[in-house]
């Protein structure tokens, strides 16, 4: 095999072949197709940006998903005598006329692509999170002879979310005493379901506070397992309901404030809910009085939003 670039890099880095506005598609395309397990909608930060679509501008469904002439150009680059009907095939069934890429140069180089792209939405996201706290201290310390005009669909001091809940919800530090017992009641449910897996626990601002493997799942589940953990937190910080944002993560909301979030990773069931519901009423329990296990659950400082 040759030390230079593979086929991939050569036909990418070829600005007449993916223009710089079909580069991230295109890796994301890449990536679902030879990277186990990816899946953008799913993969924390790309599935925060497919959720809220005005973060940084917006448009990121067009942004991170390929369009049909693209998954056309990837077919024919691989095999020049494909010849698809587009007028009846969406373009994910024609990514599934792909013929496997097998060159270590081409996989190496999608995956280095991805992990670039996918370091620049943190950055993102990072930056939007500064700026949204950044303009909760100013409004928090404005003149008291200032009155806020309240926004449309605002109910007393809420946010115009059904329910009347505030756009960023009150958020509180859970200790590790509290992690594991979400964590261990959590993994109780799943083995009476005998799901195999990878659970994941984020606090309320997406950091990850402990991950477990139950059975022998895929190890690429890890990865996902914690993206989406992160994604459910920043979800129900935003939102201030419990969400299956992505399929298997779940914002831990409780009485409208966000603890965190739950995610599950691997066997594919129906009963993700259900196993991720028990995590979440076992920290219900022990907020609402019963403290039978000792120690600290909440950290004193209110992290709110």
């Amino acid at each position: 095999m040759s030390d230079g670039p593979g086929d991939v890099e050569i036909f990418f880095t070829n600005a007449k072949n993916v223009p710089l506005d079909k580069q991230m598609p295109y890796i994301m395309m890449m990536a679902t197709d030879c990277i186990e397990g990816f899946n953008v909608k799913e993969i924390h930060p790309y599935s925060a940006f497919l959720t809220n679509k005005k973060l940084a501008g917006g448009g990121w469904v067009r942004k991170l998903n390929p369009n049909k002439d693209l998954v056309v150009q990837e077919l024919k680059r691989r095999d020049p005598a494909a010849r698809p009907n587009k007028s009846n095939k969406s373009a994910d069934e024609i990514v599934q006329l792909f013929t496997p890429i097998t060159d270590p140069r081409d996989l190496e180089y999608i995956a280095k692509k991805e992990g670039e792209f996918r370091k620049i939405m943190l950055n993102l996201l990072e930056d939007f999170q500064r700026a949204r706290d950044s303009r909760s201290q100013r409004e928090s310390v404005s003149s008291p002879l200032r009155s806020k005009r309240p926004r449309t669909g605002d109910k007393g001091t809420g946010g115009n979310i059904a329910g009347g809940n505030q756009h960023f919800q009150s958020t509180y530090s859970l200790t590790m005493h509290a992690v594991e017992i979400v964590m261990d009641a959590t993994e109780e449910a799943a083995l009476s379901y005998a799901w195999n897996g990878f659970i994941a626990i984020a606090d309320a601002n997406g950091n990850p506070m402990m991950v477990k493997r139950v059975g022998e799942p895929f190890p690429a589940s890890f990865e996902i397992a914690v993206g989406k953990a992160k994604a459910a937190a920043h979800m129900g910080t935003f939102l201030g309901n419990t969400h299956d944002v992505p399929r298997g993560g779940f914002s831990i909301v409780i009485d409208g404030i966000c603890y965190g979030g739950i995610s599950l990773s691997g066997q594919k069931t129906a009963s993700l809910e259900l196993i991720a519901d028990a995590g979440i009423n076992a920290l219900r329990n022990i907020l609402g009085g019963d403290q039978s296990s000792g120690g600290q659950v909440l950290s004193t400082t209110n992290n709110g939003v």
